[in-house]
């Protein structure tokens, strides 16, 4: 047997004896708290992120119309591969769509253009332009007033692989090459896309929906390893809906009615845009994102997955992570009113009746 020197010896009883004293004070802690009141032990960190889904695209309008009509899935995706085509345009439209987000963010009390750090978005053109339109910075040179209003806003501008869309089968989600995509969008970074050509799309098969999920998650993970605090990320439909629906480790919750968070005016019946956030509020946080729609959140994740203590002693597993998470990044996505005042609240800010039952969407 190997003999364990004495002063070792000490050591390790004294690191069990922390260890021990550790686990037991959680536990009288957390025997005290109800489920909704409950914090993990792992550290939260914050940041403002505004989503939106690219304009209207020339897939989109009738597949669009028929989904709205209560068209089956089938019938959704064989209408977008009728009109389908490479790395899909917006239509104009689309273009009007992105343009008006604009003069809506401009006309509102929204603090967005004084606040934005970073823009975030696809690689794939639809959503790059859409960004430029609703979002434009003093780098892009186009004859738009849309620029005058943007002189201040010297944020940077990257393009990600991650935030693609489900990818494959449908020529809208291939992507163009870097050198394409630099001579159309010189003010974005190209540097996140890791392959000179679309080495990730293929013909006869769309990405399963898991992968997409997973790719999403990674996007996320990337935003919470950025500097910047204020980001904005403009995106598509099918794999906002995949991960924030579907991906075990992200979890979105509904803080629009939370006490935590309190709006900066009162609401006027007849204002239009109280009546917008009002039905926002009857919106579900998981509801399918239209074209050219923007939604305010803050996002939050934990350092680690550590189990929470229960009341009993027993332990726990976070809210949207499985018996494989741990070592994982839990991200929390919390939908928040665009006027509503904003400190650095965590996801354990929002009590856990707040969380919204996923829905299948579509």
């Amino acid at each position: 047997m190997f003999k364990t020197k004495p002063t070792l010896l000490l050591a390790l009883i004294m690191l069990k004896g922390i260890q021990i004293a550790a686990v037991t004070a959680a536990a009288s802690a957390g025997g005290s708290a109800s489920s909704s009141q409950r914090r993990f032990a792992t550290s939260v960190h914050t940041k403002r992120l505004w989503i939106v889904r690219h304009g209207q695209a020339t897939h989109n309008p009738r597949a669009e119309k028929a989904k709205s009509e209560g068209c089956s899935h089938d019938e959704f995706m064989e209408l977008m591969r009728q009109d389908d085509s490479l790395d899909a345009e917006l239509t104009e439209w689309g273009q009007m769509q992105a343009t008006q987000l604009n003069g809506h963010l401009h006309s509102t009390a929204n603090d967005i253009f004084q606040k934005l750090q970073l823009v975030v978005s696809s690689p794939l053109s639809r959503a790059i332009h859409t960004a430029d339109l609703a979002l434009p910075s003093a780098n892009i040179s186009a004859a738009s007033s849309l620029v005058g209003e943007a002189k201040n806003q010297n944020h940077r501008r990257v393009c990600v692989e991650h935030f693609r869309e489900i990818n494959g089968w449908l020529l809208n989600a291939q992507r163009r090459n870097i050198t394409d995509l630099c001579q159309r969008f010189p003010a974005w970074e190209m540097t996140e896309l890791e392959h000179h050509d679309d080495v990730l799309w293929q013909p006869h098969a769309l990405e399963d929906t898991q992968d997409c999920a997973q790719r999403g998650y990674e996007g996320l993970c990337w935003l919470t390893e950025r500097p910047e605090r204020n980001i904005a990320l403009v995106t598509h439909g099918g794999i906002l809906r995949f991960t924030m629906n579907d991906h075990a480790h992200v979890r979105v919750v509904d803080g629009r009615r939370s006490n935590d968070l309190t709006s900066s005016s009162a609401h006027d019946d007849n204002d239009v845009n109280s009546n917008t956030e009002n039905a926002q509020d009857e919106r579900s946080v998981h509801a399918r994102f239209d074209n050219c729609e923007m939604r305010h959140y803050l996002l939050s994740w934990t350092t680690d997955s550590e189990d929470s203590i229960v009341s009993d002693g027993s332990s726990e597993q976070q809210s949207g992570s499985s018996s494989t998470s741990f070592g994982k990044k839990i991200i929390t996505l919390t939908e928040i009113h665009p006027g509503q005042e904003i400190s650095d609240i965590g996801v354990d800010d929002i009590s856990s009746d707040q969380c919204e039952e996923k829905e299948n969407s579509g």
